[in-house]
């Protein structure tokens, strides 16, 4: 067994990317979920081999592929308890292997990191981040039994943003250099509400004289459900702030370290160490230390429980003149880090993020608008070249009668089955009657769709007055939707209308004040003449390019040109369409791997677009059909 073993019974039911990290230097890289394994595999196999003389470590839970932290989550697909030899200095594998086997649920996966064991319990379908509490509680409960069981000491990290190290690499903390082994897997797999019915209600101890502040004791872990979605609502919303509470004095700390602990025991710990580290104070040991006092020692005073807690976080959020924290870096640090490639929705076209689709009245913004929605919602081919990730769709068809958006999508369909994930509405309210709250609500339950397309921007931007900043209404306006695609991790096309003056620059003809242009992360123009067409591209995260398209009036689509198709190429394919242009004849993979310094393995994944053709030769081309 090996990690790629590991990774296909982990992640083969989840979403979004996994992360590797090296540490000590933090640096990342996302792999996506939505690649073959193969592909996967050697992506990681290249990754640890760049990385080998470091600590190599994945997130047991999917990301976004834009941060580890707890917000890029995407995907849990287990539970989890680590147990450190360091903790436990008798320990011996067939010791911990009886530890776990006295325990009530059996680890579907035993990976040996060097130092340790990795106990992981799969579930039967991964949960998302709303279920994330229920997840720590479930984790900090299973740490707890298993330190009963064996009186040793499991790790107190249950955040489901862990990070575990990554089998099959060198544990470096050791002179021996252990490895990082995978020594089980099987098909046993346990839902969430398993364990949880399993978790004992809070329960009085009998009081003592050494009890003189009758602290309510824990015979197991809080769980009082109501009580934590409380804590972590204000937590959450601290973190937002990036705040601290009270005044970030010793007494301040210690009050709320004792507040936490009075509620929610050992499940506080957590909770501690994120309102602490937005102090220049934080020291992760210290605070470790400081909570396990909290745990097992009398409060300063009598009257701190839990609400002295909600006491210091309402101050804290309803005072709005106080200052927040300056978080910086150091240039060095950031030219050390690394970033994922933007996330395309359509590959040089459309990324992740707000665009603007600009055109004419009557020139097939709507049309081209139904041909991205249905060919993302299939996983096709949009403008009937580009193959795009699958993905669901929701198509705000504001200007639209239900009979006119029948028949473009039986045209654009012609008999093929209407793809489950794509979705029509044509009555959002307008930004000011609560358009944006609507949109936020929609997009929480239906955490499939990763593209939006608003059909029209006047349609839900509202009335104005014309009495205040145009400028500065047009872009807190985007803004706000802008922030809707950032917060979702969605990619959302917001179809616009153009200026009848000509203008030199095309992307000055966007109707309205540069506010509409400066919020939005990409801008698209479609230039109509007859049945063809150009489409302007610019933004953030794309290269400046013009594509050439035909419009097919049986099909209603607008389809790219040959000689466009290689503009949406990534940067490696487009290396290799250069080289085959200039060389002028077919080549051999291995010379074309050469003569790009390139694996072949990668090289011949790459030539598998239809943009390259394979000839009776063996040798590759540029496909001209």
């Amino acid at each position: 067994m090996n990690r790629n073993d590991l990774f296909k019974k982990l992640f083969n039911r989840c979403n979004g990317y996994i992360e590797l990290r090296v540490l000590p230097s933090c640096k990342r890289t996302f792999i996506s979920l939505s690649t073959d394994w193969q592909t996967l595999g050697k992506g990681v196999d290249k990754f640890c081999e760049e990385h080998k003389d470091h600590h190599l470590y994945f997130g047991i839970a999917t990301r976004n592929g834009k941060g580890g932290k707890k917000e890029n989550i995407v995907s849990i697909p287990c539970l989890w308890a680590e147990m450190d030899y360091k903790h436990f200095p008798k320990a011996t594998e067939s010791r911990v292997q009886e530890i776990v086997n006295t325990f009530s649920f059996k680890p579907t996966i035993t990976i040996k990191s060097g130092g340790g064991v990795y106990v992981i319990f799969l579930l039967e379908k991964p949960v998302d981040l709303k279920s994330s509490e229920d997840v720590h509680v479930v984790n900090s409960w299973i740490r707890s039994e298993l330190n009963k069981l064996g009186e040793c000491e499991f790790d107190k990290i249950s955040e489901v943003s862990r990070i575990i190290r990554l089998p099959d690499t060198v544990n470096h903390k050791y002179e021996n250099k252990p490895l990082c082994q995978v020594v089980e897997i099987n098909d046993t797999t346990y839902k969430l509400k398993d364990f949880l019915e399993k978790i004992p209600a809070p329960t009085k101890k009998h009081s003592s004289n050494n009890d003189k502040h009758g602290k309510v004791a824990l015979s197991g872990l809080a769980t009082n459900p109501v009580l934590i979605k409380q804590v972590e609502y204000w937590v959450s919303r601290i973190e937002k702030k990036k705040i601290f509470l009270g005044d970030d004095s010793y007494d301040s700390w210690l009050r709320i370290g004792f507040a936490l602990a009075d509620g929610l025991n050992e499940i506080g710990r957590t909770y501690f160490h994120r309102l602490s580290k937005f102090s220049d104070k934080y020291d992760v040991n210290e605070c470790d230390e400081q909570y396990e006092k909290c745990l097992n020692e009398d409060p300063p005073e009598d009257k701190i429980t839990i609400k002295t807690f909600f006491h210091y976080a309402r101050e804290a959020i309803l005072n709005k003149k106080r200052p927040e924290l300056i978080k910086d870096i150091s240039v060095s640090e950031l030219m050390q880090m690394e970033f994922p490639e933007p996330k395309w929705i359509v590959p040089s076209i459309i990324p992740e993020g707000l665009s603007l689709l600009c055109g004419r009245p009557k020139h097939g913004k709507s049309i081209l608008s139904v041909n991205l929605a249905v060919a993302i919602a299939k996983g096709a081919k949009a403008l009937g070249k580009i193959p795009v990730e699958k993905t669901g769709v929701l198509y705000l068809a504001l200007e639209d009668t239900p009979k006119r958006l029948q028949k473009r999508l039986r045209a654009v369909l012609q008999g093929v089955k209407t793809p489950e994930s794509l979705f029509v509405n044509m009555s959002f309210s307008s930004i000011p009657n609560g358009g944006i709250e609507q949109l936020v609500s929609w997009l929480k339950h239906h955490k499939e769709v990763g593209f939006v397309i608003i059909d029209t921007y006047a349609k839900i931007k509202g009335q104005r007055d014309n009495k205040g900043d145009l400028y500065l209404d047009d872009y807190k306006e985007m803004a706000k939707i802008k922030d809707v695609a950032d917060s979702h991790n969605v990619g959302i096309l917001l179809i616009h209308h153009t200026r009848k003056e000509v203008s030199e620059d095309v992307f000055d003809t966007v109707l309205g004040t540069t506010g509409i242009t400066g919020a939005a992360d990409t801008i698209i123009i479609l230039v109509k003449k007859k049945s063809t067409g150009n489409l302007h591209v610019s933004g953030r995260d794309v290269e400046d390019a013009t594509f050439a398209m035909k419009f097919d009036r049986k099909t209603l689509s607008w389809i790219l040109d040959d000689d466009a198709l290689k503009y949406t190429l990534t940067p490696e394919k487009k290396a290799i369409y250069k080289l085959l242009e200039e060389n002028g004849h077919p080549m051999r993979l291995k010379d074309i791997a050469c003569a790009l310094g390139k694996e072949v393995s990668n090289i011949g994944h790459m030539l598998k677009d239809d943009v390259f053709y394979k000839t009776n030769y063996g040798k590759y081309t540029i496909n001209k059909e």
